[in-house]
């Protein structure tokens, strides 16, 4: 088992070289880490008196779900033109039947309209 240098982190030292799973000097890795194999880097200490090999593994792999933002009805006053104007800048669109600005809710959040926020008829 290799040994750990003394003295400094890793993270800390140069990187001379990088290289491919499938190159020459990375060989006997890619047979001992597989597919999971992302690159091999070698590295030099900053006073150049130590040198080490990292490599970088895959872990896990999940797929991505993408999040729906639900819409929520925010609450603008009939005389607030300027909040009107940002919200709907912002994507807001006005619904007529519930008197409320749609929104999706990260939205309201994030312009600090949470507290005007109110439950849409559907």
């Amino acid at each position: 088992m290799p040994t750990q240098p003394k003295g400094q982190a890793v993270s800390s030292f140069k990187v001379t070289k990088k290289l491919q799973p499938r190159t020459p000097g990375a060989q006997k890795l890619l047979q001992r880490f597989g597919d999971a194999l992302v690159c091999v880097r070698r590295r030099v200490a900053p006073e150049g008196e130590a040198r080490c090999t990292t490599v970088e593994l895959v872990l896990e792999q999940v797929p991505i779900r993408s999040r729906t933002d639900q819409l929520v009805g925010v609450q603008v006053g009939y005389g607030e033109k300027a909040l009107q104007s940002q919200v709907k800048a912002a994507g807001g669109v006005w619904d007529l039947a519930s008197r409320l600005w749609r929104l999706p809710q990260r939205t309201a959040r994030r312009l600090g309209l949470s507290d005007r926020v109110r439950a849409l008829q559907e």
